[in-house]
């Protein structure tokens, strides 16, 4: 550890004034609250950081041998324990952080200005140590690379301000996006084999859908539909496009094998009382004529949009290998893993850039639709608009 000096803490002081010049500026709400949060850490905020400062140089004060042990010496130690206590009250400053993200939220429920609630450090943090310490191999192909890290998805949506509605205490986590239109249920206790489940409410943009996914699909693969979901809706593009091009087998207009032929995409109808048709996703076990065993799935029904499916296609049939640990679980022995030529703290950086621009453009996202719209002028009487 370097050598404090004064400068060194007064750095640390004109910082917080630059925050407080900052604060007087009337800023985004979302940007101020984020800026905050670090400083009202239940655990490493500034109220129990600085009581443990007050609290160490009482120590070092009562233990100097050299200062007499006076009555006046024993009042400025009491007063220095009595402000440290104080400063650790405050450490519940966090809940008033919290409780703002809700009071500015559910003001606007549903509607566009929402707040994008950052993640937690802590949770970033544990991200890093658990992969900062991996041997990453290089695995593939992807629907074989086994599930990976789940926070590669809820990481995501986190970061655009979707919240947990679950119980903290439970295995199964619950994520709502800000509008209240979609959730994310990840349910490891699940009965069926769909662990992710994904649903969007009908809204005055477009009808509900719902979305499945088994234990083993990989979570990168599934993060870059769910990243889709947090900026503005792209142009819709053909799904099958990137799955041709990475070679996969077209048997059909509706249907698409990976080249082990371990991975099926098809697009039909349930029934006939259906009108369109939809997504089935299966990685099974090889078999000379038919599928075999199943070792995950994905479905998404036939109101899913596309601009949603072709980023989920995209990353299933793309040819680069997902990071995986050396012994970490991958859905088949079949799966070919290389050493990497990333380090770990490769695999760290990059999930934290990505992090960093999901809040971006979901920041972007919110501002363009609180943005007021700008009609040009008009002299000529407004005529009703045409029924649909």
């Amino acid at each position: 550890m370097p050598a404090l000096t004064p400068d060194t803490i007064r750095t640390l002081t004109e910082t917080l004034a630059d925050l407080t010049d900052y604060l007087r500026e009337n800023p985004d709400l979302d940007e101020a609250l984020a800026l905050v949060e670090p400083l009202l850490d239940e655990y490493t905020g500034l109220p129990v950081q600085f009581a443990d400062t007050l609290r160490a140089l009482a120590r070092a004060v009562q233990e100097q041998p050299d200062l007499p042990r006076t009555a006046q010496a024993d009042l400025l130690v009491t007063e220095l324990r009595t402000a440290a206590w104080e400063q650790a009250d405050q450490h519940t400053l966090h809940y008033v952080l919290d409780d703002l993200r809700d009071l500015y939220g559910g003001s606007v429920a549903g509607g566009p200005g929402l707040l994008l609630v950052p993640l937690n450090e802590r949770q970033l943090a544990a991200f890093a140590d658990k992969h900062a310490w991996k041997i990453p191999f290089d695995t593939s192909p992807r629907h074989l690379a086994g599930p990976g890290d789940a926070r590669h998805v809820t990481h995501g949506l986190a970061a655009a301000g979707w919240s947990s509605v679950s119980d903290p205490l439970s295995a199964e986590i619950v994520l709502r996006s800000p509008d209240l239109r979609h959730s994310l249920q990840f349910d490891p206790q699940s009965a069926t084999g769909a662990w992710w489940r994904l649903r969007a409410e009908p809204f005055v943009d477009g009808p509900g859908w719902y979305a499945e996914f088994g234990e083993l699909v990989p979570a990168e693969v599934l993060a870059a539909l769910t990243d889709a979901l947090i900026g503005a809706p792209s142009q819709p593009a053909d799904p099958w496009a990137p799955v041709t091009s990475a070679g996969w087998h077209r048997d059909s207009e509706s249907t698409a094998r990976s080249p082990d032929s371990m991975c099926r995409i098809e697009l039909r109808q349930l029934s006939e009382c259906q009108e369109l048709p939809s997504w089935h996703i299966e990685t099974s076990e090889p078999r000379s004529e038919f599928s075999g065993p199943r070792i995950w799935h994905a479905y998404l029904d036939e109101l899913t949009p596309s601009h949603l499916v072709a980023p989920f296609l995209t990353a299933l049939a793309d040819p680069s290998p997902l990071q995986r640990g050396m012994y970490e679980r991958t859905a088949h022995y079949r799966a070919v893993q290389k050493p990497s030529p990333l380090l770990p703290q490769q695999v760290v950086d990059a999930h934290t850039n990505r992090i960093n621009a999901l809040r971006t453009q979901a920041r972007s996202a919110r501002r363009q639709q609180t943005k007021p719209a700008t009609t040009p002028a008009n002299t000529n009487p407004a005529r009703p608009a045409a029924r649909r």
